[in-house]
């Protein structure tokens, strides 16, 4: 009886998890700085064994996987300082810069942004319009550079290094925009 109560309470969501690994590097998105050094004090001080982080920790308290969409930076100073329902106040066991830390590890849990289902068809459409505008536009361009970029409209300026000029002048440019609507492109049809 005794046995099977012990269980029940280890594997409640009700009982904190005092068994919680640190935040693995991938989970924390950084293996230095102020971010780093909040997502080990999460651990170190206990957040994690009442808290969840993508599915890791504790889950007496709530899931704080994506609390940076729901509160400011201002809101999880005050609530880490003074506690909450079912939450010890932190305040008198932390440090300023700890506190600091902690925060700034909590102000990187955001959702992923994410395009609007609705709009994707339509951006889809356009950005591939823009893609061929880009490349006919470009290839016109670069045939016709001479009328475009020489001094004499009539007469093709041979000069090997205003050739080359004109050359990096419209090929680079626009290869650059080229590629970035292609990756554009790819990313708007992936999804």
């Amino acid at each position: 009886m005794i046995g099977a109560l012990w269980w029940e309470g280890e594997h409640s969501p009700w009982s904190p998890n005092f068994d919680a690994q640190p935040l693995s590097e991938k989970v924390v998105g950084t293996t230095s700085g102020p971010v780093f050094t909040g997502a080990r004090l999460f651990h170190d001080k206990g957040c994690l064994n009442c808290h969840l982080i993508q599915s890791f920790g504790g889950r007496r308290g709530p899931d704080l996987t994506y609390i940076a969409d729901t509160l400011t930076r201002d809101n999880l100073v005050i609530r880490i300082v003074n506690g909450g329902t079912n939450m010890p106040a932190f305040g008198p066991s932390l440090k300023p810069g700890e506190l600091d830390a902690l925060v700034a590890f909590l102000e990187t849990r955001k959702r992923p942004l994410r395009l609007n289902p609705v709009a994707l068809p339509a951006l889809r459409i356009a950005a591939t319009f823009f893609l061929l505008i880009n490349l006919l536009g470009g290839t016109y361009v670069f045939l016709n550079r001479h009328r475009f970029f020489d001094r004499d409209r009539n007469v093709d300026n041979d000069v090997p290094t205003v050739r080359k000029l004109r050359i990096e002048v419209v090929t680079l440019p626009w290869l650059f925009l080229t590629t970035l609507l292609v990756i554009l492109l790819i990313s708007l049809w992936r999804d």
